[in-house]
């Protein structure tokens, strides 16, 4: 079973929903049993940056340039400008600073930064497995 509109939007999904269908997330990519199997490609990967982040519970958000909705530790998903990320989200994402941030973000990019990109961002709590 999956949401119709799933990868067909761009959306919020909070609390296990789709904002769009209300259909529960977990339903989405099921077996017909009601089962999947979780494995390590559904779960966000992480840097050692942001590893330590999550450690000292400073990083309760993580920006990329794709969806993993299958992560379990993820709560709610959005998208916006990566510069709004770093204007206004830099302290979710765990950095000191917006300069850190976005010097993080260039360290990880291979030296790209633009604000304008699209990206998006996720929101839970990600101690555990990473």
């Amino acid at each position: 079973m999956k949401c119709d509109y799933n990868y067909q939007h761009i959306d919020i999904f909070y609390a296990g929903k789709c904002n769009r269908c209300g259909l529960p997330t977990e339903m989405w990519g099921k077996t017909k049993d009601g089962e999947k199997p979780m494995s390590n490609q559904d779960l966000l990967p992480f840097a050692k940056w942001s590893q330590e982040r999550i450690a000292q519970n400073r990083k309760f958000a993580t920006s990329r340039s794709k969806r993993y909705s299958d992560d379990p530790r993820v709560m709610w998903i959005t998208v916006m400008p990566l510069e709004i990320v770093r204007d206004y989200l830099w302290q979710v994402e765990g950095a000191d600073s917006p300069e850190e941030f976005e010097k993080v973000w260039r360290s990880i990019h291979r030296g790209h930064y633009n604000g304008e990109d699209e990206v998006f961002v996720h929101f839970g709590d990600f101690r555990g497995k990473t």
